[in-house]
């Protein structure tokens, strides 16, 4: 029993991970989950069709999901937009400054739908009347009709629910029927007038925006409606150009071949021979992260301004952290006063009652620092007034052999003792005399 439910397990796990394969492969295949617009998409509201047509005219299409910092020089940029998908990023002031420099440096932009994507500084923009967008497919259709259901008297709960059976043969078609069940905007038909889209005498469009000029002296009117707007224009801008088409309807996959749009992109593409490749803005629909603050600083030139910065900041540390000038030696501290230091040994002295052993320490000290002065090794007086003697210093080994007879001389009495002093000090004084060698 143990081994059969192991089997069983493993059996459903081989199933379940078969099944979840598929239904990926499918979903894959199809590119139902894609946004509309995308050339990630092939479903209906998809434009990987357009991908594909631009690589089998060898243009290198590029996919790009990122904003326009670093947009290839004399590329085609395309940007589709609609009703079926509001746009999830708005381009910024930013963007359109560095759009419309690329332009001038020889990009070529082809708009087609995309309102609020181009700046008027750029000669023409797209205009749509608000409340004038209702979706129909994709899913801002299927909420849009959940909508309009919740509000409608006598309707069935279940209308565009699909039935068990349906999604047991087929889920992804089955969720792509649900979210796809009302009709398309009625097409309306515009002519081609000029320039590469000259021949056009019928190109339907559908959801088409307003086409507003900004200037006619670098413009080009390509298509027009039959009463006379404007539904497609060229503006040549420095060695580059701009291209708004009211609609995209035409360049998606489910009217790229019927509604003649591969006629038209092709068209486009071979107006601009120069311009390669073809870039597919995918960042503007939701496709893609947005810029790290150092890649936005690095590409506005920030990284020359933060490298001259970090330098300034060294320096001042530098500065703030190192001496002006020479190391500086600590100043030694004053020695201690003559006056406390003579108390002090008067006052031993005193205490000790001995003015006699008292005068003969005084002889022996200074015996000792006549012989440090002559660099002699005995302070003893016999020894040091020989050596004293030997060397020519006769009047030192006088006053030595003094110093000698006053250290055994008894005292007695302070005043005694004050005399006695003071006649060591003169011995001492005469014993000094000049240091050896100076």
């Amino acid at each position: 029993m143990r081994l059969a439910r192991r089997v069983l397990a493993a059996l459903l796990v081989v199933v379940a991970l078969g099944a979840s394969g598929l239904v990926c492969e499918r979903v894959a295949a199809r590119g139902r989950y894609a946004v509309a617009y995308s050339t990630y998409g092939a479903g209906p509201g998809g434009a990987r069709g357009l991908f594909l047509l631009a690589e089998s005219l060898g243009r290198r299409p590029q996919r790009w999901a990122e904003d326009f910092g670093r947009l290839p020089e004399r590329a085609v940029l395309v940007a589709l937009g609609g009703c079926e998908l509001l746009a999830a990023r708005a381009v910024s002031r930013a963007e359109q400054a560095w759009l419309a420099g690329w332009v001038e440096r020889g990009g070529v932009l082809v708009v087609a739908g995309a309102h609020d994507y181009l700046a008027p500084s750029l000669g023409v923009t797209l205009a749509r009347p608000t409340g004038a967008c209702e979706p129909r497919a994709g899913l801002l259709g299927a909420i849009a009709r959940a909508e309009r259901d919740a509000g409608a008297v006598g309707e069935s709960p279940d209308a565009g629910v699909p039935s068990p059976l349906a999604i047991a043969r087929d889920p992804v078609a089955a969720v792509a029927a649900a979210v796809e069940q009302d009709p398309l905007p009625e097409a309306v038909p515009a002519r081609g007038v000029g320039g590469p889209l000259v021949g056009f005498a019928r190109l339907p469009l559908r959801d088409p925006v307003r086409v507003e000029l900004h200037d006619p002296v670098h413009t080009e009117v390509l298509l027009r409606f039959d009463d006379e707007r404007v539904a497609g224009a060229l503006v040549r801008r420095g060695r580059g150009a701009v291209v708004a088409l009211a609609s995209s309807s035409p360049l998606l996959n489910r009217e790229l071949r019927a509604g003649e749009g591969g006629v038209l992109f092709a068209r486009l593409l071979r107006a601009f021979p120069e311009a390669r490749p073809v870039v597919f803005d995918e960042y503007h629909l939701g496709v893609g992260e947005r810029r790290s603050v150092v890649r936005y600083l690095s590409d506005f030139g920030g990284a020359a301004l933060l490298v001259q910065l970090l330098l300034v900041v060294g320096f001042v540390l530098w500065r703030r952290g190192a001496r002006f000038g020479g190391a500086q030696r600590p100043v030694p501290l004053p020695p201690a006063g003559t006056a406390s230091y003579v108390a002090g040994i008067a006052s031993l002295y005193a205490r000790a009652g001995a003015p006699g052993a008292a005068a003969g320490i005084l002889a022996r000290r200074a015996l000792a620092r006549i012989a440090a002065h002559h660099r002699l090794p005995s302070p003893a007086p016999d020894a040091l007034a020989e050596a004293l003697a030997a060397r020519g210093r006769r009047t030192e080994a006088d006053a030595v052999r003094r110093l000698a007879a006053l250290a055994v001389v008894t005292v007695g009495g302070d005043a005694a003792l004050v005399a006695r002093a003071q006649e060591i000090d003169a011995a001492c004084a005469a014993a000094l005399g000049p240091a050896e060698g100076s």
